[in-house]
């Protein structure tokens, strides 16, 4: 019997933000035998329907990637797998895409160093900010070079952050943590 497995993309809105990592890997399994999908199970007593997922979520985020890896007794387009998951899909997830593996899943995950975030800022008052730290930029390194993640835009009380966290390591950092380190930027946020 062989595998053939799949990369589903979900989003997670603002409906189900507050469900954690695990909440949303049972919501996925439970969509997952409702489609009537021919998966693959786990070996063992209690078998479950073999599945790997990306990292987790900070709980109050939204996110438009989460990536569940699923294993299928038999080969089905990657549309057709698509629309049975969504129609399953509870409100807040949606199935986003559908992917046949291309043999860089094995190591999908293990490389997942990091998280791009967008985060919406709103301090109590304007923020004294001197131009040049508007510009304020995030630098992320990759494999040839670095790149600079900036500041978005800026609107009175408001500052569009987008950034690349490390998820993994020693480096890695959570969101809440950039939170805290801007508040020192231009008074209480």
């Amino acid at each position: 019997m062989g595998k053939w497995k799949y990369a589903v993309t979900l989003s997670k809105g603002r409906a189900v933000k507050f469900i954690s990592h695990h909440d949303l890997a049972r919501a996925f399994e439970r969509m997952l035998r409702r489609s009537g999908l021919p998966y693959e199970l786990t070996e063992g007593f209690h078998k479950r329907p073999r599945i790997s997922f990306s990292p987790a979520l900070a709980l109050g985020l939204t996110s438009n990637c989460e990536v569940a890896i699923i294993s299928l007794k038999e080969p089905i387009e990657p549309e057709e797998v698509r629309r049975r998951l969504a129609r399953e899909a509870p409100r807040g997830i949606k199935v986003v895409k559908v992917e046949r593996d291309n043999g860089r899943f094995g190591w999908l995950f293990s490389q997942a160093l990091w998280a791009e975030y967008a985060l919406n800022v709103e301090f109590k008052e304007a923020p004294q900010m001197a131009p040049q730290r508007m510009a304020w930029e995030i630098e992320r390194v990759l494999g040839k070079g670095v790149r600079k993640v900036r500041l978005l835009s800026s609107e009175g009380k408001r500052v569009r952050l987008k950034v690349a966290l490390q998820v993994v390591g020693e480096e890695a950092v959570r969101p809440s943590k950039l939170l805290e380190a801007l508040k020192g930027l231009g008074g209480p946020i």
